[in-house]
């Protein structure tokens, strides 16, 4: 659960360094967590349930791999990580 609540609190940050707004304290813990920002709006606010952090960070991954190492082999990898379901028909 900690991962999860990380994983909220930094979007809230990461787009309200976006928008030139300030982190003032982020507190994480499995219970929840909370995130001071100088500065909010509706994009930062509803940033986590529209910006799929994780999955970014999966998506530039396996993008910079892929330029550097040609990474097609692991390519069934980055659809596990991202979640996506390929039907081979």
């Amino acid at each position: 659960m900690w991962i999860y609540v990380f994983g909220h609190e930094l979007t809230h940050a990461l787009w309200a360094w976006l928008f030139r707004g300030q982190v003032k304290k982020m507190k994480v813990a499995s219970a929840g967590g909370q995130v001071v920002v100088s500065k909010s709006n509706f994009l930062i606010v509803l940033a986590p349930y529209f910006f799929p952090l994780y999955t970014a960070l999966v998506f530039a991954v396996f993008a910079i791999g892929h330029f550097f190492w040609d990474w097609w082999n692991y390519l069934v990898w980055f659809h596990l990580l991202v979640g996506r379901h390929t039907r081979f028909t």
